[in-house]
């Protein structure tokens, strides 16, 4: 999960550098949304098998339930977010909030213990 959270963020940081110095083209959105994807998918799968070690058997159906509201939520939400933002406070702002997220989600998984199997 750290790996995918890593890659996301210097996703976002190569495309505040490529923004800076004016190179920003619409194909390195599409490259980098693509390797973002592979490793979504790949922090997916983990993050699913993690949470069977993680949550008794007994709260499973409750964990899923929270997990879809968790999941789904944000894919709703972000993208309408962004735009409004975006007049607000720009590419740049937007991006420093989400490095931020990611220093969160990173620090998070680094403190907590995760059982191995």
């Amino acid at each position: 999960m750290i790996l995918g959270d890593t890659i996301a963020a210097c996703s976002t940081l190569a495309i505040l550098l490529l923004y800076f110095t004016h190179q920003l083209q619409i194909w390195h959105i599409y490259l980098i949304s693509a390797v973002n994807g592979g490793f979504g998918q790949i922090q997916n799968l983990v993050y699913s098998t993690s949470l069977t070690l993680i949550v008794p058997p007994h709260h499973y159906i409750r964990t899923n339930s929270m997990d879809s509201i968790v999941g789904y939520a944000p894919q709703i939400f972000a993208p309408a977010l962004a735009g409004i933002l975006y007049f607000i406070i720009g590419l740049v702002g937007i991006a420093l909030i989400d490095l931020a997220t990611f220093a969160v989600a990173i620090a998070t998984l680094l403190a907590i213990h995760i059982p191995q199997l």
